[in-house]
């Protein structure tokens, strides 16, 4: 079950991934671990070509995940991924939260209707399914809010 407080974790776009060494080589080595995962989101090539970004907990000083979107403004496409030993603690629900935020401040104006999920199992599909409806949810309230 996810922790009642929110990680602390900032998204680093994913430049800042390239010019800091240490922090390039902990992603890489991140990805070498979980390469089977990073179909969709492509690898540490395609980081810097992409709206991409490092799901970075401060605390423990290390990279998470990765999140971030494709496509136009009219309908942006976000995908996302956790480290399996980091899931159901609350990094999901705060990234797609800064997502949301970051998205909004980048311009755009809509989230695809059907965002693809890609999970090993049904209990991820679940999570998966509720962290798409929270990043939609977040998303569309600073749309209204700006609206006024």
């Amino acid at each position: 079950m996810e922790n009642p407080e929110k990680p602390n974790i900032r998204l680093l776009p994913t430049m800042e991934v390239v010019i800091n060494e240490q922090l390039k080589n902990e992603v890489s080595k991140m990805i070498a671990k979980y390469k089977g995962h990073f179909a969709l989101l492509g690898g540490l090539d395609m980081l810097d070509t992409m709206k991409r970004y490092i799901i970075y907990d401060v605390n423990q000083a290390r990279p998470v995940g990765l999140i971030g979107w494709v496509g136009p403004p009219e309908e942006a496409d976000p995908s996302w991924w956790v480290r399996p030993e980091s899931r159901q603690k609350g990094y999901g629900k705060r990234a797609v939260e800064l997502l949301a935020e970051e998205m909004y401040r980048q311009g755009i104006q809509k989230i695809k209707k059907d965002i693809l999920i890609d999970t090993e199992t049904e209990g991820e599909d679940v999570a998966s399914r509720r962290l798409i409806r929270h990043l939609k949810k977040r998303f569309n309230s600073l749309l209204k809010r700006s609206r006024g």
